[in-house]
């Protein structure tokens, strides 16, 4: 995975934020989010970014799969990202 043209990431105090420089509008992400999304654009998929947030946070791996699943179903939706 990796950003859309005109997309930038950047991480903050409170997780993340992701701002599409062409339309001017920008997401937030806490920072479950924040991690997965790291770990995605660092080349590595799914299950890594689940076993990432697993290992950091007290959350059972089934809804962290479910939430990260949700996050990148909306992240493409948003036109943020794309496959490389």
């Amino acid at each position: 995975m990796k950003l859309a043209k005109n997309v930038v990431f950047c991480e903050t105090e409170y997780g993340a934020v992701l701002l599409d420089e062409a339309s001017g509008l920008y997401w937030t992400l806490n920072p479950t989010g924040a991690l997965a999304m790291g770990v995605l654009l660092d080349g590595k998929d799914k299950g890594d970014a689940v076993e990432a947030v697993v290992e950091l946070y007290p959350a059972s791996r089934d809804i962290v799969s479910t939430d990260v699943s949700n996050l990148l179903d909306q992240l493409h939706e948003a036109g943020l990202v794309e496959e490389k």
